[in-house]
């Protein structure tokens, strides 16, 4: 859904120089940078459209380890008896001798044994040098018992490795049994493993090193609990299993290749590149032939180096082990052996060594828990190759070549990977297999050369979405991205922060481990280098606006430090003294709408429930410039900084923490400070409740429930709620009369507006705001602004358009006056009046003021501050930033300017409207105490309240009856003068509290913060809606849209070609009339000079253009031969049943076939017309009771198309999906709703709202019964200009075209044409007046690209005009001689439709040659048809509309 331009790509066909053909569309050209042209709006329904559940959390799969561990005892007990061999084993001769790489046959018996002891334990220490070692050579069992129970009493809860090497023994038994000796060395003696067991404890791992090893397996399926086993932990189920590795199967013998070692299995273990090596040359003798074994034992370098031969190969080995445990294994038993230990992941790597190896032999290795077979895996293959290329080039370094410079170049293992890796990105997605490579990218991370290419593929990787992250975390990536933020590299500062800022937006427990690490100062050092160091004070280092860095990163920045505060005081902590909050306010003045938003976001989380914060912003004047932002053109960056402030009201105290010996004054006057300082940032947010956007609106009311139910201002809340409910009910009812504003009042209303103003659409009214004394005695001197939020919200609730903001409103309204009736409860439970005093007019009154003394005995109020000169007013807001409170001091449909309000008007002139609004609640009730009346009735009926059974609650007086009060009214008279005027004086940042006179002592024992029941309907989900957009693709925003294989792409390019083609089409209707010349718009432009476009200077009176030329305009009238050829023969179509008393509106979709009926009130009817006359779908707009709709048009007309509702009560609506023929379940879906002409009055005879779209710039012009004329960019969402019409009578219709956007014209009720340019002040933006027409003016047509106008009035007399020579027009017609009621015009032929109230339509040529008359339906009986209330041409095609005053609505179509 697009805005799209109507002359270039999406939005309109380029017409071919040789034909009328058109060219197809290009996707290719449309707008990355402006989806759905720049609509908040309809971005957010395309959002929802793609996806089920787009703010739905993201599952985090479990990655990170319960809690790691560690082998740091290993006990070796070897089994060997040199010299002697099994009883059981019948060795080969030769046979396999060598334990550990030593022919133990080589030098004594007792020195053999003790070298291999020795040797093994070498081996096993380049896996954990730090471990402790303890070696048992052929021992007996009691040795055995000692050595493990010393090993568990050392390692506590560590992980105890157990190695066996029975070569010297039998083979274990099935019984569990293995062999030992006795002291003698005479005997064999088996031992249980049970026993075994029970001595190790767990956790542990055992390595057996014997023929049949795997008979064991099962005996360690059930490890027993013993009483050694103090340090075990149960908790973790982990840690009480034991993991096995077994040589071989429970049938099979160990090899003894005598060119392998008798330990093969140990071998593998513990050396795993010298087996693999000298494995591989026995395989490939032929490839091989000039290298033997002894080569590989003067390969230079060490395992732990790298940029050594033998280091290079190691890690070679260990990437790929690690890649084909990751591609077997499930993720979990990943987790479990690879990334749990570091001796266990080494092991379990050499173990899949062994499986290749020793299954090459005859014997198949065994574990618990069991492996998947991985000896065939293709990566073993890559080893083969990486060890090949190694061998045969030290091979060359050793042999070199004469007169031929050799050199070791390092292995291109690494690179070939990261590019299969670059492959499977170009293709891969979650419904594919993982790319194998992926952990190949966590080894390539340890080495400099490679590492930024890794880290930028990562990053691609990352982008595919929250599976993709998953994956990443699940195979290890965590802790080396956690290091690199210690890096000083410049070039990998960017790719990390959009790596982190993608795992951190699917796992929000990372702020722990950056907060731990100090990783939150790479991000504020990264967010703080988009600014200009000015100074070299720290505090006054940053300015705006930085271009050398790109706005993503600045973003992404701000993303990862508001996650790193997100409920996380220690994250707060760690950011507040490194000037996040200085760095963010700067930041505000980006020239990226984006990263204003997330600056706020970031400011926001930053003092969220963090007084500290709060208090230091305050006093950095923090608040005033944040407040600036609600003034921002974007509507997401003053959402945000709605939300922001939001978050910073509420301040929180608790008694508890502070100590016994503080000043009492001192603290009392720092809560009062803090209090005020909410309601002045509750002012601030004022702005946001009265904006054009409902999501600004929304969240301005969920920020404003931070403040409203806080426990220190809610009592003054419902001090101000009941004092004026009982205001309401001595308030008599004046008679309804109705009066028509004059040009004094509109003199008086509405006053030239600066650039400041134009957001708000509301009325001016100069006013006071009453507040009786009693009021001020209660609360204090803010008591003018208790009252004035109260209203606001009151306002709202009753008129705003958007549900959710109504919602919203309730919720909070209902809380309070929950509490309201909760304490009115109460109290009329102690009362000991009689019934007849229950029943007393006064009784209200009482109960308010008890329940008023007893809250502010419980509560704290602020101070009457007094200026400079003595007198008591205190000011907030200037006039044009927090408006006076009454209805239209919010930007909602108000019949009149002082109806239930609490302004005192100090016009002379401006009397109070009366007239009684037909259906609109009244918005000067207290709000939901009618749906609490039964309650309280019902605890009154109690035995404790039997004494008051005659006592009746008097319900509020909120009926339609009361609503248009002229003003609230106190007790007596003398209380309504005791009101005070409110100024800018706290917005503008001067604060006057200290030296105020406290009206109640705060309660220094009470913990003041946000109610503890507030509702979690309240709570802004703004952030957590924003925060999921980090889970989607962002390299490749369009790509999907653009794919025509896509779903959503093939979708797109379909229904381009489709549109395409019927304006192809409808190009073809008329060709002379449809395509002028382009010589002769050339001439015309060139001839008309500066035009209406260039406008006039802003201090010049209206003007008048040139005299009319007829050489001069003859050109405009078009092809007056293809004009005269064209024919038209109408035929009755279809004929439908609206199911209504009568047709208001008729609305065709451009492009598909679809028909939009609207009746009399508020229903709209959808039909698919060339297939069926049954009704598609049903739906009411829900505007008030006695209104009506009075406008209908569609935006992003080429795209999935919204309708846009206008009602006579000033309301504009927006819906989505009514651009379907078969529209899905759940359609239409309201996307926006605003008032846009807040001075209508519903049910008002006249226009109503009269509205025109402008689709190249994003503008909607809105007027009607109404002196203004409005104009809304619905980009930004908001009001951009107000233009008086200077006139009593109402605007009819209104034109534009797309070659002078900033034009319009308009048809009045009094038969004028104005001209208005919006780019002029309000005003001098009438640029000519014509009155050629006498009464009202039915329609006004402006021909696109031909600077034409028809306009048609009442009395059936049309005329043609030349905007640019305005002031006669060119021709006149009379078509009606009766009242003409609806006049259409074709955009594509040259024709056009009248219809008259006495029953009959004419179709006419624009030559004024009439084509048809339509006086009766077609079909058997032919019946008349009804008055003609209004028609409509199909954009594209000769289909004509008819609507009257019956159900009947018929389409006629033509044989063209």
């Amino acid at each position: 859904m697009a805005v799209t331009s109507q002359s270039n790509g999406l939005a309109s066909p380029c017409m071919s120089k040789a034909d009328n053909s058109v060219e197809p569309f290009n996707i290719s050209k449309s707008r990355r940078s402006n989806p759905a042209g720049g609509l908040r709006f309809a971005q957010i329904t395309r959002h929802h459209h793609n996806q089920d559940d787009p703010f739905k959390p993201v599952d985090v799969l479990p990655w990170r380890m319960r809690e790691r561990m560690k082998t740091m005892d290993v006990a070796l007990v070897l089994c060997l008896n040199i010299g002697t061999d099994p009883p059981d084993v019948e060795k080969s001769t030769p046979c396999a001798r060598k334990e550990c790489w030593v022919d133990p046959f080589s030098m004594p018996a007792k020195k053999a044994i003790e070298t291999i002891g020795n040797t093994l334990q070498s081996q096993y220490e380049r896996w954990q040098p730090r471990a402790r070692y303890k070696q048992t050579l052929d021992p007996t069992v009691e040795k055995v018992r000692e050595l493990c129970v010393n090993r568990r009493r050392l390692a506590k809860n560590d992980r105890v490795l157990f190695h066996y090497n029975g070569h010297g023994v039998p083979r274990p038994t099935q019984n569990g049994e293995v062999w030992v000796f006795n002291k003698s060395y005479t005997q064999y003696i088996p031992l249980l493993v049970y026993d075994l067991q029970s001595w190790v404890g767990t956790p542990s791992i055992y390595v057996f090193d014997c023929s049949a090893a795997g008979m064991l397996l099962s005996h360690f399926t059930t490890p027993p609990t013993t009483i050694n086993q103090t340090h075990g932990r149960d908790g973790n189920p982990s840690a009480n299993e034991a993991i096995v590795l077994a040589a071989c199967a429970a049938d099979e013998l160990l090899p003894m290749n005598p060119d392998l070692c008798a330990d093969l299995f140990t071998s593998c273990l513990t050396t795993p590149i010298t087996v693999a090596l000298r494995w591989f040359i026995s395989q490939n003798e032929l490839s091989m032939a000039h290298l033997d074994a002894s080569f590989i034992k003067r390969i230079p370098g060490k395992l732990t180096d790298r940029k050594t031969p033998l280091g290079e190969l190691n890690w070679i080995f260990t990437a790929i082990t690690d890649t084909i445990a990751w591609n077997m294994l499930p993720r979990e038993l990943f987790q479990k052996l690879f990334r749990q230990d570091l001796l266990v992941a080494s092991l379990f790597r050499n173990f899949l060594l062994a499986e290749r190896i020793m299954k090459s032999e005859g014997c198949s290795p065994c574990s618990l828990p069991a492996l998947p077979p991985t000896n065939h895996h293709s990566l073993w293959r890559s080893w083969d190759l990486a060890a090949e290329i190694c061998l045969n080039q030290l091979y060359k370094l050793t042999n070199p070549y004469p007169n031929v410079d050799m050199s070791l170049q390092p292995s291109r293992f690494f690179a070939e990977q990261l590019t299969a890796f670059e492959v499977w990105l170009q293709f891969g997605s979650s419904e594919k297999p993982p790319p194998q490579q992926l952990p190949m990218v966590l080894q390539v991370l340890l080495s400099q050369v490679h590492r930024l290419r890794a880290l930028v593929l990562l990053k691609k990787f990352l982008d595919l979405g929250p599976w993709a992250v998953n994956l990443a975390l699940s195979v290890g990536i965590f802790p080396y991205v956690l290091k690199l933020l210690q890096s000083p590299a410049s070039e990998l500062r960017q790719v990390l922060v959009f790596i982190w800022s993608k795992i951190l937006a699917l796992d929000l427990s990372c702020q722990v481990d950056l907060v731990k690490d100090e990783g939150h100062s790479y991000f504020i050092t990264h967010l703080a280098a988009g600014l200009h160091n000015i100074d070299e004070d720290q505090t006054s280092v940053y300015t705006a606006g930085s271009n050398l860095m790109p706005s993503e990163q600045k973003i992404m920045a701000a993303f990862i430090i508001s996650v790193i505060c997100n409920n996380y005081q220690p994250g707060q902590k760690s950011c507040l003294p490194q000037y996040v909050h200085k760095i963010c306010i700067n930041l505000l003045q980006d020239s990226d709408e984006k990263v204003r938003m997330w600056v706020c976001l970031c400011l926001a989380k930053l003092w969220e429930n963090f007084d500290d914060a709060k208090r230091i912003v305050f006093e950095d004047k923090v608040p005033q410039k944040l407040g600036a932002t609600l003034n921002d053109d974007h509507p997401e960056v003053r959402a945000a900084a709605a939300y922001a402030l939001g978050t910073l009201v509420g301040f929180l105290y608790d008694p508890n923490t502070i100590g016994r010996q503080v000043d009492r004054s001192r603290l009392e006057e720092f809560i009062r400070q803090r209090a005020h300082a909410d309601i002045v940032v509750a002012l601030e947010l004022l702005r946001g409740c009265r904006d054009g956007s409902p999501l600004i609106r929304q969240e301005s009311v969920l920020a404003l429930a931070n403040v409203i139910l806080h426990n220190y201002h809610q009592s003054r809340f419902e001090s101000v709620a009941m004092h004026f409910k009982n205001q309401l009910a001595n308030v008599p009812v004046t008679s309804p009369t109705r009066r028509q504003s004059s040009p004094a009042d509109l003199k008086f209303m509405y006053t030239s507006q600066s650039s400041e103003d134009l957001a708000d659409t509301s009325p001016k009214c100069n006013a006071e705001l009453i507040v009786d004394e009693k009021l001020l005695n209660d609360i204090g001197e803010d008591a003018r602004s208790y009252a004035q939020i109260w209203h606001v919200l009151k306002e709202m609730q009753s008129r705003d358009p958007f549900p959710a903001v109504v919602e919203a409103v309730k919720a909070v309204v209902s809380f309070v006056n929950a509490s309201i009736l909760e304490a009115e409860h109460e109290q009329l439970r102690e009362n000991t009046f009689t019934g007849t005093l229950l029943n007393s007019p006064s009784h209200n009154t009482i109960i308010a003021e008890n329940v008023s003394i007893k809250r502010t005995n419980r509560s704290t109020t602020v101070a009457i501050n007094r200026d400079s000169t003595g007198s008591e007013s205190f000011s907030f807001a200037q006039p044009q930033q927090i408006d006076s409170i009454s209805s239209k001091g919010v930007a909602f449909p108000s019949a009149n300017a002082n109806h239930g309000s609490l302004m005192k008007p100090v016009n002379k002139h401006m009397q109070p409207i009366t007239q009684a609004q037909k259906g609109l609640r009244s918005a000067v009730s207290v709000g939901n105490f009618q749906q609490y009346q039964s309650k309280l009735q019902q605890e009154l009926s109690s035995p404790m309240g039997a004494e008051n059974d005659q006592f009746v609650p008097n319900p509020p007086m909120s009926t339609g009856s009361n609503m248009n009060q002229p003003k609230y009214r106190g007790q007596a008279s003398s209380q309504m003068v005791i009101g005070h005027r409110v100024s800018a004086s706290i917005l503008a940042g001067e604060e006057n509290i200290s030296g105020g006179l406290p009206v109640h002592v705060p309660s220094l024992l009470k913990r003041y913060g946000r109610h503890e029941h507030f509702p979690s309907s309240l709570k802004s989900t703004f952030y957590e809606q924003h925060k999921a957009h980090f889970n989607e693709p962002s390299l490749d925003l369009d790509e999907e849209d653009e794919d025509p294989l896509s779903e959503t792409g093939a979708e797109r390019w379909e229904r381009c070609r489709r549109y395409n083609r019927i304006r192809g089409a409808a190009l073809k209707l008329a060709p002379g009339f449809a395509s002028p010349q382009k010589e002769n718009n050339r001439s015309l432009s060139s001839k008309s000079g500066t035009g209406l476009q260039n406008g006039i200077s802003h201090n010049s009176p209206p003007y008048f253009l040139s005299e009319y030329d007829g050489t001069q305009r003859k050109l405009t009238l078009g092809d007056q031969d293809a004009v005269k050829d064209f024919t038209l023969n109408l035929r009755q179509r279809a004929v439908l049943n609206n199911d209504a008393e009568m047709t208001s509106l008729l609305l065709f979709h451009p492009y598909e076939t679809l028909l939009l009926v609207a009746d009399e009130k508020d229903q709209i009817s959808l039909y698919n017309f060339e297939e069926t006359e049954s009704k598609v779908l049903s739906m009411g707009n829900k505007n008030p009771p006695g209104s009506r709709l009075t406008s209908l048009s569609w935006i992003n007309e080429t795209e999935e198309s919204l309708l846009t509702c206008g009602s006579d009560d000033g309301v504009i609506k927006i819906y989505h999906g009514l651009h379907n023929p078969h529209p899905p379940v759940g359609s239409p879906k309201l996307v926006s709703a605003f008032v846009a002409v807040p001075d209508l009055v519903p049910g008002t005879r006249g226009s109503g709202l009269v509205m025109n779209w402008q689709q190249d710039t994003g503008k909607l012009y809105a007027g009607g019964n109404s002196g203004m004329l409005r104009g809304w960019d619905l980009r930004q969402e908001r009001c951009i200009c107000v233009i008086p019409t200077q006139t009593d009578s109402c605007i009819t219709s209104m034109a534009s075209d797309k070659n002078f956007s900033d034009m319009l014209v308009a048809g009045f009720g009094d038969g004028t044409l104005r001209i208005f340019d919006s780019r002029s002040r309000p005003d001098y933006s009438i640029k000519i007046t014509t009155k050629e027409h006498s009464s009202w003016v039915v329609q006004t047509h402006i021909y696109a690209g031909r600077n034409e106008l028809l306009t048609g009035s009442v009395t059936g007399e049309l005329k043609f005009w030349d905007i640019r020579f305005p002031k006669n027009s060119i021709k006149s017609l009379e078509a009606h001689r009766s009242p003409m009621t609806a006049l259409a015009v074709h955009d594509y032929a040259p024709i056009f439709a009248s219809g008259s109230h006495n029953q009959f339509i004419k179709v006419f040529r624009s030559d004024g040659e009439q084509l048809a008359l339509i006086r009766y339906h077609e079909g058997f009986l032919g019946e008349r048809i009804g008055p003609v209330s209004c028609l409509a041409f199909h954009p594209h095609r000769l289909f004509l509309a008819a609507g009257a005053t019956d159900s009947v609505v018929a389409v006629y179509s033509s044989d063209k």
